[in-house]
């Protein structure tokens, strides 16, 4: 479950839904964008609620040849802590 998946992350249970913190997150992909930016939105849907997501927009890639990226940001809400997040969003990278 998520609550278990909280708890695992951060080592206890929120004391209270309301208790959440509010984080934007830039989401980009160069590889499959139309299938990936979504499937890494419903990967981040569990650990966090989704708010808003904003408009896509291209990019073309710095430093190095190869395809646009494709790039949203995403308000959303959670009762994890930063660090806590920053690791369940490095999972959903890797993937």
């Amino acid at each position: 479950s998520s609550r278990a998946r909280w708890a695992m992350a951060v080592g206890r249970e929120p004391s209270d839904p309301t208790d959440a913190h509010r984080y934007v997150l830039g989401l980009g992909s160069n590889s499959r964008p139309e299938s990936n930016l979504p499937a890494a939105l419903r990967r981040v849907a569990r650990l966090a609620t989704i708010e808003r997501v904003s408009a896509a927009w291209g990019s073309p890639p710095v430093g190095h040849a190869g395809p646009h990226y494709v790039n949203a940001a995403a308000l959303v809400r959670s009762p994890l802590p930063a660090e806590a997040l920053t690791l369940g969003l490095k999972r959903i990278e890797a993937a």
